[in-house]
């Protein structure tokens, strides 16, 4: 695994986790519950870029398909992952908005 990739799960877990004295409860309910979240997120976002892509490209038939073609299906599927990404820290900043 990453360097990078463990210090976010261990940052994530560490603010799902919150305060909480582990040596009274256990936790294993809740980090299978992230693990499973977090590869159901992988699977559903890869399958929906994947349609994305495709509709983006007008064609099913993608082996065949032109350049311009497989060009347009990169662009709308790399301008909607941007605006997801927009989205998602919008959320991030106005929830920290919220709790101040």
């Amino acid at each position: 695994m990453l360097p990078t990739l463990r210090r976010f799960l261990m940052a994530q877990c560490e603010a799902v986790a919150g305060s909480r004295d582990f040596s009274k409860e256990p936790c294993l309910a809740e980090a299978l519950l992230l693990n499973l979240s977090r590869n159901i997120g992988l699977i559903l976002g890869a399958s929906a870029m994947g349609a994305v892509f495709t509709l983006g490209t007008g064609t099913s038939d993608l082996p065949h398909a032109s350049t311009s073609a497989v060009a347009a299906g990169l662009r709308l599927t790399f301008l909607l992952a941007g605006w997801l990404l927009v989205f998602a820290i919008f959320i991030v900043f106005a929830s920290q908005l919220k709790r101040k």
